[in-house]
This record gives C-alpha cells, sequence and structure tokens, in this order.
C-alpha cells in the first residue's frame, strides 16, 4: 500500500467517524430533551426530583473532567475521593437550591441540562474516534511497518504481548504488583548475532491506580551472571534496585545521569567498562527518555520511560504532508539501534 492509499484509508476512516454525528445527536441531543420535557408535563415533584437529575447532570461533568486531566492515572485514593466527594457536594448543593430557590433551580436544571448533553456528546464522539482510530492504526502498520520491517529480517507482530515472566525477571518493575500481560508492536529479530525482542508496552499498576507506557527490551546472552544489577537513570525510579549496594563508578557524567546497584562490585565493575558506560550515555542522549537497565541470568532488560503509546499515527494528520510512516520508522529506527549502541554481541560476562 502506497501514501495515497494510506491518505484514502485516513480519510475513510474519518468519514465513517463524521456518518454516525446524526445517530450521536440523536441520542445525546434529542431523546433526553423529549424526555425532560415529558417528565416536566407529568407532574411530579421537582423537589424531590432534585438529586436524581443532579446526578444524571453531575456524573457527565465528573467523568468529562476525570478523562481531561486523566486521573485515572493518579494514586487511587485521589481518584476515589474525587469521584464520590464530587457527587455529594453537588447533590448536596442541588437540595437547597430545590428547597429555597424553586425558581432558580428550574434555570440551573436547564442550564446544566445543556451543559451535560454536550459533554455527554464529545464523550460519545471521542470514544467513536477511540475505536475508529485503532482499526485504521492496525490497518496502517499491517500495509506499512510490516513490510518495511520485514526487509530487516526482524518479525513484527502489531498485536503481540509480553510475557509477565520476562517483566517479574527483569526485576525492574515491583515484585509486589500484579501487572496485566498488555502491550502491542512486538519485534523481534537478530542484530549481529544477538537475539531480541522489544514490544510497545502498557502495564496498569493495580495497587497504585496509574498506567505504565514505554518499551520494554530484552537480549539474551551466551553467558549467565549469579550477580543482580541495575543501572537507572536518574530520572527514573526503581524500588527493587535501592535494596542493594549503590556503586559510583569512575565517570562523573556517567553518576551524574545513572545510578547503579548491586550486590557483586567486582562483577559490575566488569560489565561497565568505559567503552559501555560511554554508549549507554549515548543513548540517553539520543532517546532522552527514563531508562532502567538490569543484567539478570543471561538477559539484559531495558524500559525505556516514555509515557506514551507509541509508534502509532494520528489520524487527524495528513498521511501527504505529515507523514507518519516516515516518524515511526525513524523512532522504532532510534530502539533498534539498542544493541549497537551498546554494542551487546561483545562478551561482558566472565568465562
Amino acid at each position: 500500500m502506497d501514501i495515497y492509499e494510506l491518505e484514502n484509508l485516513r480519510k475513510n476512516t474519518l468519514k465513517e467517524i463524521d456518518d454516525l454525528k446524526p445517530f450521536v445527536i440523536l441520542g445525546t441531543f434529542i431523546i433526553p430533551s423529549l424526555v425532560l420535557i415529558i417528565f416536566h408535563y407529568s407532574g411530579y415533584d421537582v423537589k424531590s426530583a432534585s438529586i436524581p437529575i443532579a446526578f444524571i447532570l453531575c456524573l457527565p461533568m465528573i467523568f468529562y473532567v476525570a478523562d481531561i486531566f486523566e486521573l485515572d492515572k493518579t494514586p487511587q485514593i485521589k481518584y476515589m475521593l474525587f469521584a464520590r466527594i464530587t457527587p455529594m457536594i453537588f447533590f448536596t448543593i442541588a437540595t437547597n437550591l430545590a428547597e429555597k430557590y424553586l425558581k432558580f433551580f428550574y434555570i440551573v436544571v436547564i442550564i446544566f441540562t445543556i451543559f451535560s448533553m454536550n459533554l455527554i456528546y464529545k464523550m460519545c464522539m471521542k470514544s467513536i474516534k477511540k475505536s475508529k482510530q485503532k482499526k485504521y492504526q492496525k490497518e496502517f502498520k499491517i500495509q506499512s511497518l510490516k513490510p518495511y520491517l520485514a526487509e530487516f529480517g526482524y518479525d513484527y507482530n502489531e498485536n503481540g504481548l509480553i510475557e509477565n515472566m520476562y517483566l517479574r525477571h527483569s526485576k525492574i518493575f515491583r515484585e509486589s504488583v500484579h501487572y496485566i500481560e498488555s502491550g502491542n508492536d512486538k519485534i523481534c529479530g537478530k542484530v549481529d548475532g544477538i537475539k531480541f525482542t522489544f514490544v510497545d508496552i502498557a502495564l496498569v499498576d493495580t495497587i497504585k491506580k496509574y498506567d505504565i507506557y514505554g518499551v520494554f527490551f530484552h537480549a539474551s546472552f551466551n553467558k549467565k551472571a549469579n550477580s543482580n544489577l541495575f543501572v537507572i537513570s536518574n530520572d527514573a525510579t526503581n524500588d527493587n534496585a535501592k535494596q542493594f549496594k549503590k556503586i559510583t563508578m569512575d565517570n562523573i557524567e556517567f553518576n551524574a545521569k545513572f545510578s547503579v546497584y548491586s550486590n557483586d562490585l567486582q562483577n559490575a565493575m566488569y560489565i561497565l567498562s568505559p567503552a559501555f558506560m560511554k554508549r549507554l550515555l549515548d543513548l540517553k542522549r539520543r532517546l532522552n527518555f527514563p531508562i532502567s537497565v538490569s543484567f539478570a541470568g543471561d538477559k539484559i532488560y531495558i524500559f525505556l520511560d516514555t509515557g506514551k503509546d507509541n509508534f502509532e499515527p494520528d489520524i487527524d494528520k495528513s498521511v501527504l504532508h505529515a507523514n507518519p510512516a516516515f516518524t515511526i520508522k525513524r523512532e522504532l529506527s532510534h530502539f533498534l539501534s539498542i544493541v549497537k549502541t551498546l554494542n551487546l554481541n561483545t562478551r561482558i560476562w566472565k568465562v
């Protein structure tokens, strides 16, 4: 599929979204308005109905604000306080208004009804667009990225998942947390004789209730190390690494960017040679993301905390002008250069 066909695919997807707008308007404006009119002329007591009315009008605003500020990614206690206390405050105010200022309450109900309908409409359209965009992105990857990676001999699975055992074995993430298998854009291959796998991951911390986005990479070696070694950039966090002794390396620039933790000083010094530290610094400068590296058994694990879903084309940007394929391929080339940048085919293990 060439660039013009990809642009037609994008335009057709946007047209599908636009074609659904009348149905959304019908469901979010017209039908609710008719229900409210019927409710009004049916003789119901406005005072007794104030709480359910407040509840109906408050929910869309709560969800909309929570979505804008991504409150679902905050620690659980903050999110629960927002989700529970805000409706209670709103209900109390609405009830008092209904009891003391009946006419003013009518005006407030009308204003909030229109406002709430508008928010519901926006949320519905956002959900539809998100669903359609996923289909577009999947087709884009199959038609553009998969053939591109196949040219280098790499296997690409746009829905590929990372296995939990690799996440846990790396000890980059907290072991006390249950991580749901998730991710996409799984690439497997071999560079300079080294087998590697990396996946664009989206994990959920089920205790602190926030999402983790980034690229998880692992490669295998012919030798095994019995010690634990972590190299964590100073803009990243790792609770598991801090269980071990912090080691200061003989490189001022490296110490300014990374912290090293290990239970074997001699092995850490052997693996983190001056050349290796230089390559890791180069990788940090090139990608400019928080980096966590761990060595365990016969594997090296690297997690790049990008904070976003990577390698996704934007449906709102023209393929002809923005050329997302070029941008995504450039991002991929940066990540695929990890093996070469760190020169992982060098025998860094002790015999």
